[in-house]
């Protein structure tokens, strides 16, 4: 598995600047491997040099050097070295993925998470149900107000 940075991530990508209008493209396979070859983000310029204006930013806007210009000074530490494990914004790069499928594909997978902690709190839901019924209710009380308190810390 690779690190959750910003090199291996689907939104990572180069701005043409034209005036007042800024065009994102997201940063290609061969230029995301010339990178990491040569440890040195600023060859993401090389391979494909261009006659306007260019900066690198997150399609998301979690950080953009079109605005920061003082993160051009920290390009390795932003995009290589910066893991992203907290970040609601990154996806796994798949190359020829556009930024629209991975968007989706980030959300569907955020709403599955959330799924997935809403059936565990049913089952534990269903198995104090099933303990009232086979125990003692004035047990279950005890228990169910126990465990109304340890999760009404976790939210």
């Amino acid at each position: 598995m690779c690190k959750k940075n910003c090199l291996n991530c689907a939104f990572f990508s180069k701005l043409s600047i034209s005036g007042e209008q800024r065009f994102p493209n997201v940063v290609s396979r061969r230029e995301r491997e010339n990178i990491k070859n040569t440890n040195d983000v600023n060859s993401v310029f090389d391979l494909f040099p261009s006659e306007t204006p260019t900066s690198l930013s997150c399609y998301k806007d979690v950080w953009d050097e079109g605005i920061d210009t003082t993160l051009q000074e920290r390009r390795k530490e932003t995009i290589i070295e910066m893991i992203r494990d907290n970040f609601c914004f990154y996806y796994p790069y798949q190359s020829g993925m556009g930024v629209k499928a991975a968007e989706k594909l980030e959300c569907r997978e955020s709403m599955q998470k959330g799924a997935s902690v809403d059936r565990k709190h049913v089952i534990v839901g269903l198995w104090i149900a099933a303990l009232g019924l086979l125990f003692n209710v004035d047990i279950v009380k005890k228990l169910v107000s126990w465990i109304w308190t340890i999760f009404s810390f976790t939210f």
